[in-house]
């Protein structure tokens, strides 16, 4: 495939604000979008919710110190530990990538559009296989409809997704995944244009970069009302500008950076993905995610790389810490991925008193701050497991935290049984329809008497005029959405872990996040197109499959099957829910059908059926295969991508010739590279496509052959090169593509997690 790719993203740009109201001010890290209106007909089937999280191990082996993630030689142990934060179905993490509107000449253009002297034309073809246009961001909850945007540099016109907010005496907030921190020197009473951006020479620019002037995806901003903290998550890094600054892309004053891996590497200086930080103008606390790490300056550093005071590394407890709360007497924090026995999973760990050593122990775990459901005597009770966003103290010694609920302590909890005294509003949906989703990243503050809660997820500043005294009380008004109750993402039609199919013709997109899928009769043609229709599932579809006609979508322990292509709206023709004959489905994370099978990848294993089956059909036989995901079949091989798999098993193949339960895979590997958590695979044609997710990039082999036969492959999309393997936006960069289809002419790559694009590429001899 000697290849001229004309792509364009189907998602478009982002931007933050931030909403400031009285003395005071809020500091937001958000990630939005401008897109047209989803002008759509829906489908509602009864609705839920696909969720992702990430785990993954934080201290490496003895091993692997002072290895590279790209060495060649690295043991097993050390691939499968730099392997990436896993995406799994869990707890919810809508993060995505944004830049600007690429579609020319209405939108802002981005660095190489301008370079490429391609803008404001029409930005077509595009040599090499390359995006067309920039990223997006990330997730709705539930349809809603609503008027269009307006196509602005200001932002007013910006639909946002809101992260961490504090509060302090000026106008300031990031916007992480532009790549920018935003600032107004005077407080906005709305969505007014900011005065001064951070990471950035000018607010239409939002490409990556390492030096002080420059961030890649910073997460969380603290500041004491003198000095600005940003946890530069992409460069594991915290940058500190000592004074306000007064001009666009001046660079930090002090960079504390991630030290490395080492025996002899100082502890204190450990800086992977810092994902939160904290001060009072005296303290600084930062949480270092895959370092496993909360590090603690007792002062607040004055020099660069300044090691921290006290580390806390509890390898049998912590995870991936994330959040960070404190008034200076306590400190929570909040992890992803605890690892205490038994309460794996979700959970905030609780310093009756601040720390004052290394690896001082917590004083007690709160899993879940849910009520446990009124049940029958020997009967198990199951509460969701939480991590609390943004805790936050009031003046008087209220504790509030942001979880599954709005949770308000009257004083600092005094055990893992200290129930909240007020818990506020179900989350995504709710309750009482305050329709609250929040998500990592999201956070509290108050201000002037009024409690503001920023919803990574449900795309929105909410706010109360006083601390909530009820269960029931709703938020008294939003910021960035006409109403509480409205997610603008869902007004757009931003979708949220996309898997494409597509046969030439027309295009299906789903995804288990939103719980959607959505239609174009015709292949959209332009960036930002809308779907002609949307279905609300009643399923969580992780994969999908199109053949010959029949379309078919499976997740968790559902398959939907449509016997023709659903162009009219029309509902499943077949519908399997817990179980196909003999076979309980459990955890569905592949299908694939091609002239004589219909496969399904459950639970580690790859169940075979001799065509469609009907509710009472038992599989031909099963095949073991560790971490199956997605499937791919060309009638010639069954292609398995295998995500958590180790490294060297992760892309599986299997002649469809002679295939049975006894069946050795052929696995692809390659001397040169290796994989990380390759979230799909795609046959077609002769040639061979891996999203290979954790390393940013999207392989192309013009045939399987020689991907069976170890050659290189011949295209990368994503990364320069096989050895480049940073995350970055860009039109030629990718993040986390996970979702691939091909018909010939066009491919379509689908991003998760950390981003929200669907882009196309055409390819042409």
């Amino acid at each position: 495939m000697d290849s001229i790719l004309r792509g364009f993203i189907m998602r478009h740009w982002n931007e933050r604000s931030i909403l400031i109201t009285g003395i005071i001010f809020l500091v937001v890290v958000i990630s939005g979008c401008v897109q047209q209106l989803l002008q759509n007909e829906k489908i509602i089937l009864p609705q839920q919710q696909g969720e992702q999280q990430g785990t993954r191990e934080k201290q490496p082996p003895l091993e692997c110190v002072d290895k590279k993630a790209t060495d060649l030689n690295l043991p097993e142990s050390c691939k499968n530990w730099f392997s990436v934060e896993r995406m799994q179905e869990g707890s919810v993490e809508r993060q995505g990538l944004h830049q600007s509107d690429a579609k020319c000449p209405d939108s802002v253009c981005d660095d190489f559009e301008m370079k490429a002297g391609i803008c404001p034309e029409d930005c077509k073809d595009v040599a090499g296989w390359q995006e067309k246009a920039p990223q997006q961001p990330r997730q709705p909850i539930a349809p809603q409809q609503q008027g269009p945007p307006e196509r602005t540099t200001s932002v007013k016109a910006l639909q946002t997704n809101y992260k961490t907010v504090t509060v302090k005496p000026s106008g300031w907030f990031t916007t992480g995944f532009n790549n920018r921190v935003l600032i107004w020197n005077n407080l906005p009473n709305g969505n007014v244009a900011p005065d001064i951006v951070l990471g950035q020479k000018d607010f239409t620019s939002n490409n990556p970069g390492k030096s002080l002037d420059k961030l890649d995806w910073p997460v969380a901003v603290a500041t004491d009302g003198k000095r600005i903290i940003v946890a530069d998550t992409y460069n594991d890094r915290l940058l500190i500008w000592n004074s306000f600054p007064a001009n666009n892309g001046q660079p930090a004053d002090i960079e504390i950076k991630d030290a490395g891996r080492g025996q002899e590497v100082n502890p204190k200086r450990t800086m992977e993905w810092p994902w939160a930080v904290w001060t009072d103008g005296k303290k600084l606390v930062a949480t270092a995610t895959r370092s496993a790490t909360v590090l603690i300056w007792n002062s607040f550093p004055t020099k660069n790389n300044q090691p921290a005071d006290i580390s806390i590394l509890l390898p049998e407890s912590f995870g991936t810490p994330r959040t960070i709360g404190s008034n200076g007497e306590h400190l929570i924090v909040g992890d992803h991925n605890v690892k205490v026995k038994g309460k794996e999973g979700q959970g905030n760990f609780f310093w009756k008193t601040f720390p004052n050593r290394d690896n001082q122990p917590y004083d007690f775990l709160i899993s879940s701050a849910e009520e446990a459901p009124i049940q029958s005597v020997n009967q198990n009770i199951n509460r969701m497991s939480d991590i609390f966003w943004g805790p936050t103290f009031t003046s008087d010694g209220k504790l509030i935290a942001l979880g599954n609920q709005l949770y308000i302590w009257n004083y600092f909890p005094e055990n893992e049984n200290d129930m909240p005294d007020v818990s506020v509003a179900a989350f995504h949906g709710g309750l009482s329809g305050n329709k609250l989703a929040s998500g990592d990243g999201s956070g509290i503050t108050i201000a002037d008497g009024k409690l503001y809660i920023s919803l990574y997820n449900g795309n929105k500043i909410v706010a109360y005029n006083s601390i909530p005294q009820s269960a029931e009380q709703k938020p008294d008004f939003a910021v960035g959405s006409p109403d509480v109750d409205t997610n603008t993402l869902d007004s757009i039609g931003f979708i949220t872990n996309p898997i494409i199919e597509t046969d030439g013709k027309s295009l299906f997109v789903s995804s288990d996040f939103d719980g959607t899928l959505s239609v174009w009769k015709s292949l959209p043609d332009e960036n930002g197109a809308k779907p002609d229709f949307k279905y609300d599932l009643a399923m969580s579809p992780w994969d999908s499959e199109l053949f010959k006609n029949r379309l078919i979508l499976a997740g968790k322990d559902k398959v939907y099957i449509w016997n023709s292509l659903p162009l009219q709206g029309e509902l499943p023709d077949l519908i399997f829910e817990g179980s196909i004959g003999s076979v309980t489905l459990k955890e569905i994370k592949g299908v694939a059908v091609d002239e004589k099978y219909f496969y399904l990848a459950d639970t580690n294993k790859i169940q075979v059926w001799n065509g469609i089956p009907n509710k009472n059909s038992n599989p031909l036989f099963s095949i073991d295969a560790l971490g199956a995901t997605r499937l791919s079949s060309d009638g010639r091989y069954l292609v398995v991508a295998a995500t958590e798999a180790p490294s060297q098993e992760m892309i599986k193949m299997y002649k469809i010739e002679g295939l049975s339960s006894g069946s050795k895979p052929i696995l692809i590997q390659n001397k040169k590279f290796w994989f990380n958590l390759p979230q799909a695979v795609l046959a077609s044609a002769g040639h061979l496509f891996i999203a290979d997710t954790g390393f940013h990039r999207v392989l192309v082999w013009n045939s399987l052959d020689e991907a069976v036969a170890g050659k290189n492959p011949d295209i990368v999309l994503g990364e320069e090169n096989l050895e480049d393997v940073i995350p970055e936006i860009g039109r030629d960069k990718l993040f986390w593509p996970a979702g691939l289809a091909f018909d010939g002419s066009y491919l379509w790559v689908g991003e998760f997690k950390f981003s929200g694009r669907i882009l196309r590429f055409s390819v042409g001899t």
